[in-house]
């Protein structure tokens, strides 16, 4: 075999191999497409809530009755209205408002009070009482609960189920209950206050054991004040329930752990007697009237007489 012969094979495996990469370069340029990268997935709507939030609804209103926030404005509250979370309701010394949340959960906010709105979900319901007293009618609802704290939340009434009624004194909250059962705790202890029972949490202490709701209302009243004063209308010693909320002339009377008190009650220009109320966490009301001491008498008209020889 000559040399020519022994080059034939390897210049056609080359032309072959050439007419390959042709075709391959063709097809490349062509025909084939490359694969399109997969679209962005669209980015998922955010979660709805498990609990979303429920309004309340004012069914009645008597007197001074307010609705506002912290800082803003107020406005008056009227039957129809409803209150979210956030806002602030005070009544006055004759206002009084009843709110209902669902159908099975009834507040009524009494005289003097002021209550925040703190959280309203399906499962939770939650006030703040920083002054006053409110009652609630709660019905059992899955496992659905309220929750009023006093003012600073250092104290909590709890129930899915009962009737009560919470006061804050501004020296303690207290806790009676009508009927069910609440739960009444701070962050040490906790009781149970049971139907018929009542119990009160001093400032800053644990709660009391539970009592038995006192048939009448306890006031005790009298006026100390022994001498006659141009100041001073009279000095009010008294006693009332623990847990009580005492005024004298409309002004808070602290009680001391005993419920004992001591009021100086400034002399106003005709005022002939100074006012005792008192409220429990039942909602009932009493009052006394305490007789002003008489001023020191006044020497009006004088004269001088001269006798003669």
């Amino acid at each position: 075999m000559n040399e020519r012969q022994r080059r034939l094979p390897a210049q056609i495996a080359a032309v072959i191999v050439a007419g390959l990469l042709a075709s391959l370069l063709v097809f490349r340029l062509a025909v084939y497409e490359p694969p399109k990268a997969p679209p962005k997935a669209a980015p998922a709507p955010p979660a709805q809530s498990a609990t979303p939030a429920v309004q309340a609804l004012v069914i009645s209103v008597e007197g001074d009755v307010e609705n506002g926030r912290e800082g803003g404005s107020w406005s008056r509250l009227r039957p129809g209205d409803s209150v979210r979370v956030d806002s602030l309701l005070r009544t006055g010394s004759d206002g009084r408002t009843d709110l209902s949340v669902g159908q099975r959960a009834r507040v009524s906010i009494g005289a003097s009070s002021e209550v925040s709105i703190r959280e309203l979900t399906d499962s939770v319901h939650r006030f703040r009482l920083t002054r006053g007293r409110m009652a609630a009618d709660y019905e059992r609802e899955g496992e659905r609960v309220l929750r009023v704290e006093d003012g600073s939340g250092e104290t909590v009434a709890e129930t899915k189920s009962a009737r009560f009624g919470v006061l804050s004194t501004g020296t303690g909250i207290a806790v009676a209950t009508t009927s069910g059962g609440v739960e009444l705790h701070t962050r040490r202890q906790s009781v149970h206050v049971a139907g018929g029972e009542q119990s009160f949490v001093p400032q800053g202490g644990t709660p009391l054991p539970p009592t038995a709701i006192p048939t009448s209302v306890l006031l005790k009243v009298g006026n100390a004040l022994a001498d006659s004063s141009e100041t001073l209308c009279a000095e009010i010693d008294g006693e009332a329930a623990e847990g009580s909320e005492v005024t004298v002339d409309g002004a808070v009377a602290p009680l001391d752990p005993t419920g004992r008190f001591h009021v100086r009650v400034v002399r106003k220009p005709g005022q002939t007697f100074a006012l005792v109320a008192i409220r429990d966490p039942s909602g009932r009301e009493k009052t006394r009237k305490v007789a002003c001491t008489p001023p020191p008498a006044q020497i009006r008209d004088m004269a001088i007489r001269w006798k003669t020889r």
